[in-house]
């Protein structure tokens, strides 16, 4: 569908409500976008899967290029709820150090973040606003968590330039809770180091459970905010709320206009993120004997150091069939690189060979994982995609665009393709790719 080019005319007090894909150019009058002042001959842009509101203060007129699915709704009045403008104010007022904001999946968290951030810096304060959402990240690429400092006010913080961010490797915050937990509160610190007047804390929308519920509280216990802004409809905040001492939290209600995003379209938001930090990629080679393989503890075991034993080798050809492509042992278990799968009576008679367990891996099976390549003080310099490891000559392929000198890579659960799709089941679960998926 080819994008459509208009221009309309907005009385003062009116709001558009846009959703992306579109390019949109104020040709005269005054708006802000959630805080953020536009001017005439300023141009933002409006992700697919986003939707921004355009509050005019006076009559204004504005060209917008749309693009497939994107949509201009008018409505008269401004958007911004009215709590949202009194907790604004109440946190200016009260300058705390830190500011963490809660709320379940769609609930307008990233858009209160952006308010917030946007009027305390028009008040002078230097805001530093910090993206703990694995899946829907916005400040630094997807399966990591990361802070910036804003300049000036932004209409989205996807386009601000990551100050610091740090390698999960997962999308789902249940899978990493320890980690998830101990990373936002290294970034409270470097912001806070980095000058930060006034850190916003925005968390993922996993809020319901036992298991959420203890994860949410004890991210308020390790990163200590000052004040945190619920955003909750029916209560759904409550057994977490009730839980915490010595904050205040001020409840807020969720936009009424806030648009709720189905799994495809935050699945091609990640997607559309994992693109712009591997533009400009190339494959890279590094040698096991200089860098460090963390994360995942079954490919780990590549990186290890291994001297064949002839015996051995010999030996496990006769239980195989055929010699493995690799093999080594730790002191609890043994592992295999193979080309094929091996039936349950295969596998039962190597781990009697073996007398521990056997772990097997198939050639082709670390191909596309998503990476986290770390400098010598692990700070996170990009991401990257898995292309092979070969144990026997100690090498690791590495698609990415970081050109600095790497120390240690961490081997995270997302796989992608070569187009920059992640790799899954219908049903949600992982799928190893074929070797040919990752050709590099």
């Amino acid at each position: 569908m080819k994008d459509a080019r208009i221009r309309r005319v907005v009385k003062a007090g009116k709001t558009l409500l846009i959703d992306g894909p579109a390019s949109i150019i104020m040709l005269s009058g005054k708006a802000t976008v959630l805080g953020a002042p536009i001017s005439p001959e300023e141009k933002v842009l409006v992700r697919f899967g986003k939707r921004m509101p355009f509050f005019f203060l006076e009559d204004s007129e504005l060209e917008a290029l749309l693009g497939d699915s994107a949509s201009i709704m008018e409505l008269e009045g401004e958007t911004v709820p009215q709590s949202w403008k009194e907790a604004a104010q109440h946190v200016i007022s009260k300058s705390p150090r830190l500011v963490l904001v809660m709320g379940g999946v769609d609930s307008g968290k990233t858009s209160l973040c952006t308010y917030l951030a946007n009027l305390a810096i028009l008040h002078g304060y230097k805001v530093a606003a910090i993206d703990g959402d694995l899946g829907q990240s916005d400040i630094g690429p997807p399966a990591t968590v990361g802070f910036s400092l804003l300049e000036r006010p932004v209409t989205d913080l996807f386009v601000t330039k990551p100050c610091s961010m740090i390698f999960i490797g997962s999308t789902t915050p249940s899978r990493a809770c320890d980690e998830v937990v101990e990373a936002l509160t290294v970034l409270t610190r470097r912001a806070e180091e980095a000058g930060a007047d006034l850190t916003i804390l925005n968390t993922d929308g996993w809020v319901s459970g036992e298991d959420a519920v203890e994860y949410k509280v004890r991210l308020v216990e390790k990163t200590s905010p000052e004040i945190i802004l619920a955003l909750e409809e029916k209560g759904e905040l409550t057994p977490i709320i009730s839980t915490l001492k010595d904050v205040e939290v001020l409840r807020i209600e969720p936009p009424e206009t806030i648009r709720r995003r189905s799994r495809e379209v935050r699945k091609s938001l990640r997607e559309m993120a994992y693109k712009k930090y591997l533009k400009d990629a190339k494959v890279r080679v590094f040698n096991l004997n200089w860098v460090r393989l963390e994360g995942d503890p079954i490919m780990r075991l590549l990186g290890l150091r291994c001297t064949p034993d002839q015996e051995r080798l010999t030996e496990l050809k006769e239980v195989l069939g055929a010699p493995p492509i690799y093999y080594g042992e730790t002191l609890d278990k043994a592992f295999l690189l193979l080309d094929r799968c091996l039936n349950k009576e295969t596998r039962a008679k190597l781990e009697l060979y073996f007398k521990k367990p056997v772990v097997i891996l198939r050639r082709g099976d670390e191909s596309g994982r998503l990476l986290g390549l770390k400098d010598s003080r692990g700070n996170l310099l990009g991401i990257g995609v898995l292309c092979n490891i070969d144990p026997k000559r100690r090498i690791i392929r590495v698609y990415t665009r970081v050109t600095e000198t790497v120390s240690s890579i961490h081997i995270g659960e997302v796989r992608l393709n070569t187009e920059g799709k992640e790799i899954e089941y219908p049903s949600g679960k992982s799928l190893k790719p074929k070797p040919t998926d990752i050709n590099l």
